[in-house]
């Protein structure tokens, strides 16, 4: 078995030190789902737009199901991109990453959520406004829409939480369980 001395050693655990090719390879998987993360939101982010253009005009409960649909599918991408980022990051634990204060007011992340979450609920109050008589139905969805974009805020939120300043996700993840 080599050892980390030996030149045919291979990272294994996240203990161990990274090559600056793997850094590099990292790094760049990082900008990679970065790079996905806004393709993805414009996307669904503009059909989600077009389809609130179509829905004023021939609003059903389809569309109106579907609006909400697109606005929570956006967040559970960025949500899935930015957990597997932070694993990658929390791999590498970088000093500069960790140095980040992520408990400022122009934080990313809570604003992104809080846009889509905000037009959920257009879809939902056109809903309201359009069918009445299912008032019971769109609050229960409502309600639920909410508990699932509060679960999503927390899978992708980022936070310092092990006592020795090393990174981890809120979703529990801590570095050394990092891939």
């Amino acid at each position: 078995m080599p050892d980390a001395a030996s030149p045919g050693h291979v990272s294994g655990p996240p203990q161990d030190e990274l090559t600056e090719w793997e850094r590099e390879q990292a790094l760049a998987f990082c900008r990679h789902y970065d790079s996905l993360l806004w393709v993805v939101t414009s996307l669904l982010a503009t059909s989600n737009a077009a389809l609130l253009g179509l829905g004023g005009r021939a609003m059903s409960i389809q569309v109106g199901l579907l609006g909400v649909g697109l606005s929570v599918a956006t967040v559970f991408f960025a949500a899935s991109f930015r957990q597997i980022r932070g694993r990658i990051l929390c791999r590498l634990n970088t000093d500069r990453w960790l140095s980040v204060d992520t408990r400022g007011r122009m934080r990313q992340w809570p604003w992104y959520v809080a846009f889509f979450a905000g037009s959920a609920a257009l879809w939902f109050s056109l809903l309201f406004s359009h069918f009445p008589s299912d008032d019971l139905v769109w609050v229960v969805l409502a309600g639920a829409t909410t508990a699932v974009f509060l679960l999503l805020y927390g899978a992708g939120t980022y936070r310092l939480l092990e006592e020795d300043g090393t990174a981890a996700l809120a979703s529990g993840l801590s570095r050394t369980d990092a891939p």
